[in-house]
């Protein structure tokens, strides 16, 4: 028979609920928690200031050797 493993985490952040969904709602700050080192750049031409249901964002990464 076969196991059944759970992983669980929680991240504690030092912001209100609201604070934070304004910060990882915005599209804008997409690059500010991706690895600098991928440099993730939005090519989309209009993202607007909150994301939505069913949006989509166009970007690009360069995960391997730059």
């Amino acid at each position: 028979m076969s196991k059944i493993y759970n992983f669980k985490t929680i991240q504690v952040m030092p912001v209100s609920m609201e604070e934070a969904w304004n910060f990882f709602s915005s599209p804008a700050n997409l690059a500010a928690i991706t690895p600098e080192k991928l440099q993730f750049k939005i090519i989309s031409a209009h993202n607007g200031e909150v994301m939505y249901p069913g949006q989509l964002i166009e970007y690009t990464v360069k995960p391997i050797l730059g």
